[in-house]
């Protein structure tokens, strides 16, 4: 069950609902297994589609947004999306979907409990003209990466020696990217303020609203109730895949939910387990392998 806590500060700071399912670990690839030929297609099914549509006066015919959600069968087993680039997409109109601003998307966050089996990427065109009926074709590449190639995952057993700073960690620094674990002793005074950067990503530098940010501070500390760890993740490059929690055994016990760019949050199942350590998986080019897909003759809401 999803709790309450987690709705509220998903809606604080978003307006919307998202959450990533919590899924036990499953065993790393065996070494050795190849990536599917580059020209290999993959398996991609439509799971839902809806618009949203922008008028005004001055431009009756400006369109709006298309959203268009896959479901994916990799190729290779245990693969993990990385992203989703479009190349095409019309409808029967004949109109060109492909918004030239953003063509690349990363794969969705999920609700249902099936989360470890699903891949999901929500793409977003342009909507097309009223009379269009069907979505001809839509062509891209999906670019993943081969957990059995990919750079090891960095640990951090001294994540909580400073509150609310960023930590010093070689592996990280390597990769250009800072971690910061906040915790409810600083939180007022250290924690809100990298809380506060986070958010600037989104809404642009100095430009929070206090609202939102406001909005965004209560339920995180209701979080601290439930055990909860949170992040500040500074990450310029993009490389951050994942980052989750590891108990006493080094087992993982908690989910990871990337609330809004640069701040990350584990919720342990069991309150009762004590955080040890955070595994931070990075992308690594040397990994990554690409395949191409197409669906075609989708009908329009």
């Amino acid at each position: 069950m999803i709790s309450s806590a987690r709705v509220a500060l998903a809606t604080a700071i978003t307006g919307s609902v998202f959450f990533v399912a919590q899924a036990e670990e499953k065993p790393a690839p065996e070494a050795g297994k190849s990536v599917p030929a580059a020209d290999t297609p993959i398996e991609a099914t439509v799971e839902r589609i809806y618009e949203t549509r922008r008028w005004s006066e001055a431009r009756p015919e400006s369109g709006g947004d298309l959203s268009v959600a896959l479901r994916l069968t990799p190729s290779l087993p245990d693969a993990q999306l990385l992203r989703m680039r479009v190349t095409s997409a019309s409808d029967d109109q004949g109109h060109d979907l492909v918004d030239p601003k953003r063509t690349e998307f990363e794969p969705d966050e999920l609700i249902t409990p099936e989360a470890e089996d699903v891949i999901q990427c929500t793409l977003r065109l342009k909507a097309g003209a009223r009379k269009a009926t069907h979505l001809t074709e839509v062509t891209g590449e999906a670019i993943f990466q081969n957990p059995a190639s990919a750079k090891a995952p960095i640990e951090i057993t001294d994540f909580a020696k400073s509150p609310g700073e960023f930590l010093e960690n070689a592996a990280l620094e390597e990769l250009g990217v800072s971690l910061a674990y906040l915790d409810e002793a600083t939180f007022d005074e250290k924690g809100s303020k990298l809380v506060l950067e986070a958010m600037s990503i989104r809404f642009g530098k100095n430009t929070v609203p206090p609202d939102q940010f406001e909005g965004a501070a209560a339920p995180m500390k209701m979080l601290f109730q439930m055990g909860a760890t949170l992040l500040v993740v500074r990450d310029p490059d993009d490389r951050v895949i994942k980052i989750e929690g590891l108990d006493e055994k080094g087992e993982p016990f908690t989910a990871s939910q990337n609330m809004i760019q640069g701040l990350w949050q584990l919720i342990p199942r069991n309150k009762e387990k004590v955080l040890t350590a955070i595994r931070v998986q990075v992308a690594s080019k040397d990994a990554e392998f690409s395949q191409p897909f197409t669906v075609k003759d989708v009908p329009l809401p």
